[in-house]
């Protein structure tokens, strides 16, 4: 069976699954840094391994850790810049932040 998505409604999905991935994790804002990890309570107690998405506003980067954005890029129909594009624009507007780069 095949669907026709229009581009509008893919991003609304995408969104959607990046709001909902959100709301399953922790957010800390520790000195210059925006870190979303994996749902731990306290910003001590995870490691580099937890972390999913770092925005560091001394120079503008947003980390994406590798694992979620491997899994990101195999879930939707988007390249790997298109991916970086999205999930910046999608941070930029949920944090109110600017971003430099992408890096994961």
């Amino acid at each position: 069976m095949n669907y026709i998505v229009t581009n509008p409604q893919l991003r609304k999905f995408i969104t959607t699954y990046l709001d909902d991935f959100l709301n399953h994790c922790s957010v800390h804002e520790v000195d210059s840094y925006i870190v979303v990890d994996y749902n731990y309570p306290e910003p001590d107690e995870y490691s580099v391994d937890d972390v999913a998405m770092e925005y560091d506003s001394s120079d503008g980067r947003l980390f994406v850790n590798k694992d979620f954005f491997d899994k990101f890029t195999s879930w939707f129909p988007l390249d790997m810049e298109q991916s970086k594009s999205f999930i910046k624009d999608w941070f930029e507007n949920i944090y109110k932040v600017k971003i430099k780069y992408v890096e994961s």
